[in-house]
């Protein structure tokens, strides 16, 4: 795409290894295409207001992140195995929160991450429910800001009821609290069920809270809008190898 003159818009994960990765970015700039990393976390609404509120001052310093994708797994073949995706639930789902902790705390690329903690189970027959994929099915991780700050991620494929999306955000002076997907204003009590609440929700008897908008809610549509501005008006991406 690149050689062909198109600019890139390149989905989670960018590569499945770091060099395959560097490779990308040198060849779009050598080319002159812009390549877009699409994080979507970067552009859910909820998620926008709390760097808002943050730069405002709200919770004082930031401290302490904690932040969690996790669902009952995914539903593509090619996840399953390793050799195409690169790994499991950590390079699918904990991604997200770790992209987004990056652009909250890494002040573009000048608050580095110094120390790196994480665990996971390996995979196949060593995973707790999904002996079938060849890559981790749960994980976690600590990294330490060169500025001083810690987060908390977490990715797996365990987690029944839905997909859940949360972070924590702790300061001086606060603490924000968000819910990507149960955070819903509706709440439904059925007996015989409906079509959809959330993604991965495997029914939706009983309590439920349905999505509203859940495509505008975790920032795909936001996401796309800044990509079009982005080539319309010739602007370089902020969210990418920068930052």
């Amino acid at each position: 795409a690149a050689k062909a003159g198109k600019h890139i818009l390149c989905e989670k994960p960018l590569a499945t290894n770091v060099a395959d990765a560097e490779e990308m970015v040198e060849v779009c700039e050598k080319l002159g295409v812009k390549l877009f990393y699409g994080e979507d976390w970067c552009f859910a609404p909820s998620l926008i207001k709390i760097i808002d509120l943050i730069n405002e001052g709200a919770i004082g310093d930031v401290l302490y992140v904690k932040a969690k994708e996790t669902h009952n797994g995914s539903h593509s073949p090619f996840a399953k195995n390793a050799k195409y995706c690169g790994g499991g639930c950590l390079i699918h789902l904990a991604i997200h929160p770790v992209g987004w902790v990056l652009h909250l705390l890494g002040d573009a690329g000048k608050n580095k991450v110094v120390e790196v903690i994480g665990k996971a189970n390996g995979g196949s027959d060593d995973n707790y429910v999904h002996k079938d994929n060849t890559g981790e099915d749960w994980s976690v991780g600590i990294m330490k800001f060169a500025g001083g700050q810690h987060a908390f991620i977490e990715g797996n494929y365990i987690t029944t009821g839905g997909m859940d999306d949360k972070v924590e955000i702790y300061g001086t002076k606060g603490l924000i609290k968000a819910d990507l997907t149960f955070g819903s204003n509706v709440s439904v009590y059925s007996r015989p069920g409906y079509s959809y609440c959330i993604e991965k929700t495997d029914n939706t008897l009983g309590w439920t809270k349905p999505a509203v908008d859940e495509f505008f809610n975790l920032g795909y549509v936001n996401e796309l809008k800044y990509v079009i501005d982005c080539i319309v008006n010739d602007t370089e991406p902020i969210f990418g190898a920068g930052g």
